[in-house]
């Protein structure tokens, strides 16, 4: 709910007179916007339980764990995905922010090119959704945490993907250490260009002369796009990051997963409040918008005056 109207309340300050001043980047921001609230409103449908084991893990979906068909899979590997999709947009965002400030004209001219560095992720979802089109067998070791979900009774499909370094037998599983491996490879390579635009951002700013203003947009919204790093960062890379890292190492932490899981569903909410309260023209907007709403607005309009009128009546006297 949050989620909703967080992101609710950005795409109406966006397409408002306040977001004109943001140029195309406001699109970048709308998409980002309703991909948070998709990946809300799958979370809420989907309720992603992770199950951690011994050189592996388990993910179902409590909606979706019961039967099986190329839907349900394709619904476990959508969550899977949601980990990477806020690092592509935010790719994006910076190529986007380090190009109008190096070569604007670019934007201008062919503002395609920014859908470039998603062809990795496509790519990707279209291997793992390969690797995981079919029910796999769920090993024992899971059975007892399925068990206490009431998901195994009767003759039950469950719908499940996983990854298992080693089998029963202790023998490796190179097919799924190879997704692994390809996972991390992507989650890397966008930090690192996030990495090299921000250090060729903040060089920009050192060396090239802006009007004022331009600087001062530029800037705020280069802090903005930092914070919009941080918090997936911390949400989504990190959660991932021990679930992988735990599960590799041999330890059984079966519901650690699960506090992950909620960690990850946190940042859609998260990311618009901060959006907003980092941006001065979206801050200006919303009071103005509850001064409207209780009906203050005259108020707060003769107090503006009247503080003005003090500040002018103040110069005046200093100058005299």
């Amino acid at each position: 709910l949050v989620s909703l109207l967080g992101n609710g309340l950005l795409l109406l300050l966006l397409v408002h007179r306040s977001g004109q001043s943001l140029g195309n980047y406001r699109f970048f921001l709308m998409i980002f916007a309703l991909t948070d609230i998709f990946i809300s409103l799958f979370h809420a449908w989907f309720v992603p339980l992770i199950f951690m084991g011994r050189y592996g893990y388990l993910v179902v979906g409590h909606n979706t764990v019961v039967g099986a068909g190329l839907l349900r899979t394709i619904a476990s590997v959508t969550y899977t995905v949601t980990f990477f999709i806020p690092f592509a947009l935010l790719v994006l965002h910076f190529i986007y922010r380090l190009v109008s400030l190096s070569r604007p004209r670019v934007l201008r001219r062919d503002c395609g090119i920014f859908g470039l560095p998603n062809v990795p992720y496509v790519l990707y979802v279209i291997s793992h959704l390969e690797r995981f089109r079919t029910t796999i067998r769920i090993p024992l070791q899971y059975y007892e945490s399925l068990f206490e979900y009431g998901f195994i009774s009767d003759n039950r499909t469950l719908n499940a993907i996983g990854v298992q370094y080693y089998d029963e037998q202790m023998r490796p599983d190179y097919l799924s250490i190879g997704v692994i491996l390809v996972a991390i490879l992507l989650g890397c390579h966008t930090v690192v260009i996030s990495l090299a635009c921000i250090v060729k951002i903040y060089a920009i700013f050192s060396r090239q002369v802006l009007e004022i203003r331009v600087r001062l947009l530029h800037v705020q919204l280069f802090r903005a796009l930092l914070i919009q790093f941080s918090i997936p960062a911390l949400f989504s890379l990190l959660p991932i990051g021990i679930i992988v890292s735990l599960s590799a190492s041999g330890v059984s932490l079966v519901h650690t997963g699960n506090v992950c899981s909620m960690l990850a569903s946190l940042f859609p909410a998260l990311d618009p409040i901060l959006m907003i309260a980092s941006n001065s023209r979206f801050r200006m907007t919303l009071v103005d918008w509850v001064h409207a709403i209780l009906g203050t607005t005259a108020r707060r309009n003769e107090r503006v005056a009247e503080e003005r009128s003090r500040m002018y009546t103040t110069i005046i006297r200093q100058a005299s």
